[in-house]
């Protein structure tokens, strides 16, 4: 993700890349200076109370204090690249500036020079910053992604499933837990690998028989949660015996296929969802004690 934008480390050739850069910079703006003064005529009647030379001055060195802000920002090799090519030609076209209000400049330099430099300079900064504001969008993209999905099986996570739930305070819905039975067994007997592996499949499967008024999210390792905007049993006893149904054609290894243990609780008008979460972590216990492999209602409120 940090390709996108930005590189938190500098291997060797980068930092090559940044001294080169440099260096060009100093010989570019140097070979400007010594030129002017080696083979250019002064200017002896300066106006005194033309004060332009100065801003011209500022405006340099102001340009010379981005470049150098610009060695300290974690860009990557090609944003960083564009932008610091277009500051040089800048710097240079600046430099070009200021000294042409202190020497008689040919006219190839004062205006081919120094407005076609500067005009290259700064298209160059406008391509450079375009793509590093593509780039930065879509590090954010990337990192609301990672707030609100689970990574692995991408579902949302916990908090977003919370935070999602906390709107429905005042409806009747239902609420389910599941959870992969002998989850620390698949682990433990063919690698976290295979146990990754499984939550995979029964995210894709969670994710594939989502329901238009229902959402799916992992919870945490092997617990995930679904509630369903409905109050009709039916219709959520057949969603829950569908799920349970095609979690069982995950294979774990030659005969041996995942289970999953569910506990279903129906929120109340007036109940809040950490109370129903509960009843319904509740009845997924009841499911692991009466065998694993089903699910059950729960019964108290």
């Amino acid at each position: 993700m940090e390709n996108y934008a930005f590189s938190s480390d500098e291997p060797a050739k980068f930092v090559q890349l940044k001294i080169l850069l440099i260096c060009f910079l100093f010989i570019s703006t140097s070979s400007v200076i010594g030129f002017n003064i080696l083979f250019l005529s002064k200017i002896n009647n300066i106006n005194h109370e033309n004060y332009g030379f100065i801003f011209e001055l500022i405006v340099l060195l102001l340009l010379i204090l981005i470049f150098f802000i610009i060695q300290t920002s974690p860009l990557n090799p090609k944003n960083y690249l564009i932008i610091n090519m277009g500051m040089i030609l800048w710097i240079v076209s600046g430099t070009i500036d200021f000294m042409d209000e202190l020497f008689q400049q040919p006219l190839w330099l004062s205006v081919w020079g120094e407005d076609l430099l500067r005009s290259v300079g700064m298209v160059l900064c406008i391509i450079g910053l375009g793509r590093l504001v593509k780039s930065v969008k879509r590090y954010i993209c990337d990192i609301k992604k990672l707030a609100i999905y689970d990574e692995l099986t991408e579902l949302p996570n916990r908090r977003f499933f919370n935070s999602v739930l906390s709107n429905y305070k005042n409806r009747i819905l239902t609420i389910i837990i599941l959870d992969l039975d002998y989850f620390k067994r698949i682990n433990d007997t063919y690698g976290h690998e295979k146990g990754d592996t499984v939550l995979q499949e029964f995210g894709q499967i969670l994710a594939d028989k989502n329901l238009p008024n229902a959402m799916s999210a992992r919870l945490g390792g092997e617990e995930f949660a679904v509630f369903i905007d409905t109050q009709d049993l039916s219709s959520v006893e057949n969603y829950i015996s569908s799920l349970l149904e095609s979690s069982r054609s995950i294979k774990i290894h030659k005969d041996t296929h995942l289970t999953v243990s569910a506990g279903i609780a129906l929120k109340q008008q007036h109940e809040s969802t950490h109370n129903a979460m509960k009843r319904a972590d509740h009845a997924l216990y009841r499911a692991k004690t009466n065998g694993r492999n089903r699910h059950e209602w729960s019964i108290d409120k």
